[in-house]
């Protein structure tokens, strides 16, 4: 069978509904005997004077007629049959199944790229009703709006093969530019991926920069506190400074690795005692020096790279640190590095609180 859209629907009309009506009175006689429509109504007309018969063919030897009225109908339809002339012919009443469409396939379908400001029930049908679809429910994600990336619809179709797999659907704005929008048809079926399924997919998809969707930079969600270069390097770009004998690797500090800095209550004069929220780095009674600040860092940084999978750059920085003297009274004992005068000095936490000079090979 060829079918070809566009497909029309026909609507019940008050006039339509009175002839069902009228057809409620009527009964379909068999004849079983060959008569002939004519023979039948000559024959009713003799027996039933009363009544003007009609023998409409409704079927080969199958008869449509009026009864004269329910009652009748009702004695004759009962009792299965009418004799005429010794012979009893079959018979039974109307029903509204003698004629009657069949039902339509109920399937769903997802429609992408359709006009997202065009969501509205009255607009899906004037683009599929031509195609023998007809719009029954509409999903409840595309409803409220949960879910844009398609529309999900419930159609109740004449042919599922009549439904195009894409379509174009031209679009007339408030200026009077005419566009057109080409939509795509999936009719969902045992083996369409579930709506949610984007959802538990690991990670996501990549971006273009090589990153993933869901990573996060930040230690506390779980996502690494530097994301990986571009390019084919694993490793962040080192610098090597051959000085007295060793390699000093170059640390860059950026400001989101550094510690947030005390906060202070409203009068800024540091936390109150109720106001013991979280903190980048644990207090302590004394205020920190600008040096300790430094230190921290530093310390933070390199733990950081060897969590990560980099050289061990304690080996590196260490093997620059010489071995401290301290004299009897407590006090640092400096010591000759032979390095310029502008090394800075970071305090080793000694045990007596006082600083300890050491080499760090980074230039002030």
């Amino acid at each position: 069978m060829s079918i070809k859209p566009p497909l029309v629907v026909l609507e019940a009309k008050p006039w339509s509904q009175a002839i069902e009506a009228n057809l409620m009175l009527n009964f379909v006689l068999d004849d079983i005997a060959a008569w002939g429509p004519e023979k039948v109504e000559n024959v009713l007309r003799s027996k039933f004077d009363k009544h003007r018969w009609v023998a409409s063919v409704f079927d080969e030897y199958k008869y449509l007629i009026k009864a004269p009225n329910p009652t009748w109908l009702e004695s004759v339809a009962s009792r299965g049959y009418l004799r005429l002339r010794d012979l009893q012919f079959p018979v039974i009443a109307w029903d509204r199944g003698f004629s009657e469409g069949t039902p339509l396939q109920t399937v769903w379908v997802r429609i992408y790229n359709f006009p997202i400001f065009l969501d509205e029930f009255s607009e899906y049908d004037r683009v599929l009703n031509p195609f023998g679809a007809y719009v029954q429910e509409i999903d409840s994600a595309t409803r409220n709006g949960y879910d844009v990336r398609f529309v999900r619809l419930r159609l109740a179709v004449c042919d599922i093969k009549l439904l195009p797999s894409t379509h174009l659907v031209p679009y007339r704005d408030p200026t009077g530019t005419l566009t057109k929008f080409d939509i795509d048809i999936e009719i969902e079926n045992e083996h369409t991926e579930p709506l949610n399924a984007w959802a538990s997919r690991k990670r996501g998809r990549p971006y273009p920069n090589g990153t993933e969707f869901g990573e996060s930079e930040r230690r506390d969600l779980g996502g690494p506190i530097n994301p990986a270069p571009r390019g084919n390097s694993n490793q962040p770009p080192q610098s090597n400074t051959q000085q007295g004998g060793g390699s000093i690797r170059m640390v860059s500090l950026a400001d989101h690795l550094l510690p947030e800095p005390p906060f202070r209550n409203d009068k800024g004069k540091g936390p109150s005692a109720d106001e013991s929220g979280p903190s980048s780095f644990p207090m302590s009674n004394n205020p920190h020096s600008l040096a300790d600040l430094v230190s921290e860092a530093v310390v933070s940084v390199l733990e950081h790279m060897v969590d990560m999978g980099a050289p061990s750059v304690h080996t590196d920085i260490a093997a620059q640190i010489p071995s401290p003297n301290v004299t009897e009274t407590g006090m640092p004992k400096p010591v000759h590095t032979g390095t310029s005068a502008q090394n800075m000095a970071l305090p080793t936490g000694a045990d007596t609180g006082m600083s300890k000079p050491v080499q760090t090979g980074l230039s002030a």
